[in-house]
This record gives C-alpha cells, structure tokens and sequence, in this order.
C-alpha cells in the first residue's frame, strides 16, 4: 500500500500528461526520415510524407513530376489539453535547429542529437535540423469530445484502420466522420448538396492514385509545353471538390498528397475550412484551397503546405454557364467572391503564392475579403497578391496582423518541364511581399475583358530575414487600374519600415503609390 501511495505521490508532482497520441494503422510506414518523437514523455509515430525539394513547377505537362525533384519529410500528429513537452531525435547529425512558426518565439533546448521544447497551444509547426530540408510537420489539435462523434442514418463513419475508400460521394445533410486513429485512401466530392459534414481527426490520402492519363503525340506534347500550355491528355482529380454547396464544414482532418488542388469550392456558400491540415502537395498544380466564385467563407487554424498557390480566391468560368455577363447554375447566379475571412492559419509554399486573389478573376466582383493573424513560414514566389487577370472590380480586401518568414536559402524559383531547368546553387532575392497587378494571361485570361482594383489595405505585416522584400503594383490601361493601396504598421525584423516599403515599391503603369495609414486612416 505504501508503494502504490509513493507511485500516486510521484505521479501529481510530475504532473499528468497532456499529450493525446494518435494511433497509425498497420500498413503505413513509422519512422520517417530516422525521427523519434515524444510528447510528454509518450511515442508519437512519425509518418513520411513526400514533399518538393525544389521549386521547379510546369503546366500540366502530361506527365507526373519526376521524384527527384522531391524528398521525404516526416509529420506527428497529436492533441493537447495543456503544455507539452516534445523531444524529437532527428536520426542525423545537426548543428542548428529551430521551430516555426517563429512567432511562437519556441524555445529549444538541445540534449546530444536531441532537441527539447515546449508546446502550450495547438497548430502546425516546422521542425528544422539545419534548415527546412526533410523536416518533421508537428500537427497539433486541441482536444477532441470522442464520446459527441455524430450518429445516426446519415453518418459515414471509418474507424481506426486503413481504408481503401476511392470516391466518397456525399449528399444533402451527410456527414463523413473519420475517427482520430483512421487512415482513408480516397477523395470527397459533392454537388448541389447543404448541410455536409466532414469532421474528426483521421487522414485523407490520396498517395500512390495516378493521372488516368491517354495517349498523346510526344511532338505535340513538346510544342504545346514550349508554348507554355496545358497538355489536355489526363484526368487528375482534386482531393476534395464541392460544386454549389451551401452550409458546408470541414473540420480537423488532415489532407495528403492531392493529385492537383485539395479543397475545391465552385458556387459554394456558407462554408467554414476549421483546424484542417493539409501537405505532402509535391505534384504539379497541387494547390490548398481554392475558392472560385464563392461566398460567406472561413478559413481557420489550418496548417498548409503546398507546392503551389496556398490558399486562392479565384472566378472561374469552366463550372458555369455564361447567362448575360454572369455565371449561372440552377436558375442562381455566382458572379462574385465575396465575405471571406482567412485567420489563424499558418502556411508554406514551396513554389507558388501563400496568399492570393486570382490569377483567374472571372466574377463580376470581389468584395469584403480579409487575411488575418496569419504566418507564412516559407515563400518562394509572392508572400500575398492581389492578380486581377480578367473582369473582376477587386476591392476592400485586408491582409492584416501577418507574419512572414523569408529564409536566404531558398532558391528562386524556376519554371521548366524537368529539374534541369532549376540551378541548385543559386538563391535569388526575395519574393515580392505584396503584389497588386492587373495582367492579361493567354491561359487563364479571357479575351477582351479586364477589370480594376482598388481599396486594399496592407497593415501590421512583420517581416522576418535578412533582407527586406519588394513591394509592385500596375494596371493595365487607363480605365484598368490598381489604385487606393493603403500600407500601415510594416515591419522588418523588429524596426518600422512603412515609409520605406512606399517610397520603395514599384509602381508600374496605370497605377498610383500607396499611400500611408495612420491609424484606421490614409495620410494625405
């Protein structure tokens, strides 16, 4: 009895583990890339998962990108209900090691060949062991009611275990719950569907699905790459796609290895993208989310990394039909993006853009949109970007209280059909911070119609590295414009640079120079 009291004692001064483990199902690999990780004390399985290595992107060149232009990184995933402590034993020799967000200003405290740090909130984090090559994705969820999982005739439910579900199609008021130790090989699709549910804490993985590809010329083919234009040969599929859905929600799952983009809207209204985590995008045109001619969207406490565009606001034309200049769909019109909110998420970009509008803008307007409290932890091409490239009036968009990481390491990026195309020995200048352009593109464009922008508000945007990244606005003629872009609050490792990044940006043609916010209000 003595024993069981001391062993009681011992326990309450340490402290209860706040750390809840998710189970991996037999079938899927442990260990990745040599990591072992603990949270509290507790084995957390590191699973691989395939990332870019390099940013080297094509159009749709008619074949999968080539694997050596990509590396195995590893990704942990677990809960917490308090702060953790998380070893993590790399397998290799380091000598620096850092945890990202930086933000999060983590402290790491190095033991032999491990590093030690404390977690006290849920999100996705980045370890690096001399940088940000095969690194370990810690995915951390706040604590989950297991015991409230939905039931009932409309529940599809997948439990611990792995699944070869292929097309999971949902209907009006279907709910897909996957529970924390489940393991889905598949992808989601839904049309003309309200009150949809997708929720838990299982994975989504589209690993090892190919393009269903057909024959093409090869001559052909090289033309058509030369000329910078889709080789039309293959069906790739998007890990989730929703056309015209209203009351949709999406929420704590992880998402791997999507053939192209992972989570689609067309038409959609009414959706909230809550704590969803979503890499292992190495495959060309592997966006995150892309919301094209939806509205009353959020976006929140996600973790992203993509090969290309992360998170994108979009009008598109191929899902509608063309009714008296709008886009139509069962008698509606969706013919604006508008009432989004982006906040709280945290992403990276191994290619393309972290945050954007367009490049397609094919909706009559794009209004009340806000990007806030976010951290871009990698950029390669653009940090955040407003590319009117169609019809669209572009206004009262925010990007506020964002955090933005550049790394001098990172190579510029390269646009060619094979890894020759991309020199490993040369880093370029940063990516543009903030981009606002009106362009015509002969791909994404239609013909004839241009649009304006006007009314963007750029504020509070810490800056970390080691050199300050340009600013660019255009237009594109004189009734097409980018005008009213409002700085405020610019940081640059900790010192104001505002009135620099004004005097600072480039202003093409048919546009004006950003002004300066004082407070709520542009200076004159």
């Amino acid at each position: 009895m003595a024993g069981l009291f001391s062993f009681l004692l011992s326990a309450a001064l340490v402290g209860s583990p706040h750390a809840h483990v998710y189970p991996v199902p037999d079938g899927i690999e442990r260990g990745a890339a040599g990591y072992a990780v603990t949270a509290d004390g507790m084995d957390v399985p590191a699973t691989p998962v395939r990332v870019s290595a390099m940013p080297v992107n094509c159009l749709w060149p008619g074949h999968e990108r080539e694997k050596d232009q990509t590396e195995i990184a590893a990704m942990a995933r677990f809960s917490l209900d308090g702060p953790v402590r998380v070893r993590v034993t790399p397998g290799r020799d380091f000598k620096d090691v850092a945890v990202r967000p930086l933000s999060k200003k983590i402290a790491v405290v190095r033991d032999g060949r491990s590093a030690s740090f404390t977690i006290g909130e849920p999100g996705g984090y980045s370890v690096e062991f001399d940088g940000r090559r095969r690194n370990l994705h810690l995915l951390v969820d706040p604590p989950e009611d297991r015991s409230a999982a939905p039931e009932g005739p409309r529940v599809r439910r997948f439990g611990p275990g792995l699944h070869e579900a292929g097309v999971i199609t949902l209907k009006t008021g279907d709910t897909l719950y996957l529970d924390e130790g489940a393991w889905v090989r598949g992808r989601v699709e839904a049309k003309d569907a309200k009150h949809v549910r997708i929720l838990g804490r299982g994975v989504i993985d589209m690993g090892g699905v190919q393009a269903e590809t057909a024959p093409v010329d090869e001559e052909e083919r090289r033309r058509l790459v030369r000329e910078v234009k889709i080789v039309e040969n293959a069906k790739r599929f998007n890990l989730m796609n929703f056309s015209f859905c209203d009351d949709l929600r999406i929420e704590g799952v992880t998402l791997l290895d999507s053939m192209t983009w992972n989570i689609v809207l067309f038409g959609c209204r009414g959706v909230v993208i809550d704590n969803v985590k979503t890499l292992g995008n190495w495959r060309y045109n592997a966006d995150g989310y892309d919301l094209m001619n939806s509205r009353d969207v959020t976006i929140r406490n996600c973790f992203l990394r993509t090969f290309d565009d992360t998170i994108v606001l979009k009008g598109f034309s191929g899902a509608f039909v063309r009714d008296n200049g709008g886009y139509a769909h069962g008698g509606e019109t969706f013919d604006t993006v508008e009432n989004v909110l982006v906040t709280n998420c945290v992403t990276w970009c191994d290619w393309g853009r972290n945050l954007e509008i367009g490049l397609e803008t094919c909706a009559r307007e794009f209004r009340n949109i806000r990007f806030v409290d976010c951290d871009l932890i990698y950029t390669t091409h653009v940090a955040m970007d407003v590319q009117n490239g169609d019809r669209a009036e572009i206004h009262d968009v925010a990007f506020e209280r964002i955090n933005v990481e550049y790394d001098e390491r990172i190579p510029a990026p390269a646009y060619g059909e094979s890894s020759a195309a991309f020199n490993r020995g040369v880093c370029g200048d940063p990516a543009p911070l903030f981009v606002a352009e009106i362009t015509y593109n002969p791909v994404w464009s239609l013909p004839g119609e241009r649009g304006t922008t006007h009314g963007v508000t750029v504020r509070d945007v810490r800056v970390t590295g080691p050199r300050l990244p340009p600013c660019r606005v255009a237009g594109y003629d004189a009734l097409h414009r980018v005008d009213g872009i409002r700085f405020g609050g610019m940081t640059w490792n900790g010192r104001d640079v505002t009135d620099r990044i004004v005097a600072e940006t480039h202003v093409g043609g048919f546009a004006t120079r950003p002004r300066k916010l004082a407070g709520s209000v542009a200076e004159p």
